[in-house]
């Protein structure tokens, strides 16, 4: 069986060093939101990807910290996975 490569798309406003917050069409009163990056293994089992982050993630910069990603991490534990072998965005 062949390896996938591994495909890597471009971000449509700057880049993870240096975002465009400002040019997001929901950012706040014309000022930049923080952007929240995904956060995964690098093979992971499954790809979890939220709607939008809450206050907690864009808070601390992690996606499905706060109240959804509780109920995730709960949903994924009873079924034995752990957030470390999801691909989190």
């Amino acid at each position: 069986m062949a390896v996938a490569e591994r495909v890597s798309l471009p971000l449509f406003r700057g880049s993870s060093e240096g975002a465009l917050c400002e040019s997001c069409p929901f950012s706040r009163d014309g000022a930049p939101n923080r952007p929240v990056f995904s956060e995964f293994p690098e093979k992971p089992l499954w790809i979890i990807v939220a709607e939008s982050p809450g206050f907690n993630e864009v808070r601390l910069g992690r996606p499905l910290i706060g109240a959804t990603g509780e109920v995730v991490m709960k949903l994924l534990a009873r079924i034995g996975r752990t957030r470390e072998e999801i691909y989190l965005g």
